[in-house]
């Protein structure tokens, strides 16, 4: 039996290629007519693509570097990986957070720019010390831009860091809303309804803005699941529809 042909750029993880048994795939760069394509940050927009391939897949959660549109004409199917490197980003984001918080980038440079041989070497790092205070997290506000896979989990983080999290996403799903952190931290009321404010339900759910001092992702999650039945009612068709009949 022919084995199915997968080219791969960009440095795939080996326990990611050891999917593909080398009994019935070969895997590599140099493929002249791939079944599939396995990429990660490769641009393939300006790269001719193999009329053999059958489907691409792309080995992160954007497919900004996948020409979709020229794909989905062809019959190609994109496929992606959206929260393989959430948890990731997510520390790189808290790493920030408290680097930013406590002035640890400029507190660096102030060591790094004195002299260690000099005799008022302790009396200067008392002295300077003070300005790298910097702010502690508990209580403070954090804004969130996208409540998905990674925004969730850093919601819930700086939740646990006793934070006040205010996040929004004007098209959050089921799945994410029920990522979303489930109860309040130690002293602080549950969020009340009012907190919840803007979610408006049409054909996508859109403008919800919401304070994560407490819980609501049950809301969230109704709300999203009637904005999904609202599209799939939207765009399945009506009986005794055809000529001269209005669906509208």
């Amino acid at each position: 039996m022919a084995k199915f042909q997968i080219q791969v750029y960009n440095q795939i993880a080996s326990h990611g290629l050891h999917r593909f048994p080398a009994a019935r795939f070969t895997v590599g760069k140099a493929i002249e007519a791939p079944d599939a394509i396995v990429l990660r940050s490769h641009d393939l927009r300006n790269v001719p693509i193999a009329p053999s391939v059958k489907a691409i897949g792309r080995a992160g959660s954007g497919t900004n570097n996948i020409p979709v549109a020229d794909m989905s004409k062809r019959g190609v199917p994109v496929f992606n990986a959206p929260g393989a490197n959430a948890n990731a980003v997510k520390e790189l984001v808290l790493a920030a957070l408290l680097m930013s918080a406590r002035n640890v980038l400029p507190a660096l440079a102030y060591v790094t720019s004195l002299d260690p041989a000099a005799p008022d070497l302790e009396a200067r790092v008392e002295e300077g010390k003070k300005q790298f205070a910097g702010v502690e997290l508990p209580h403070r506000t954090l804004g969130i831009i996208g409540l998905g896979a990674i925004g969730s989990l850093v919601a819930d983080i700086a939740i646990k860091l006793g934070m006040k999290v205010i996040g929004f996403d004007p098209e959050i799903t089921v799945d994410a809303a029920w990522r979303l952190p489930l109860r309040p931290p130690q002293g602080q009321e549950p969020l009340r309804d009012e907190q919840v404010s803007g979610a408006r339900v049409d054909r996508q759910v859109s403008g919800a803005r919401v304070d994560r001092r407490g819980t609501s992702r049950r809301r969230i999650a109704r709300a999203a699941a009637r904005g999904t039945r609202a599209l799939r009612a939207s765009t399945r068709p009506r009986h005794g529809a055809g000529p001269g009949n209005s669906c509208a």
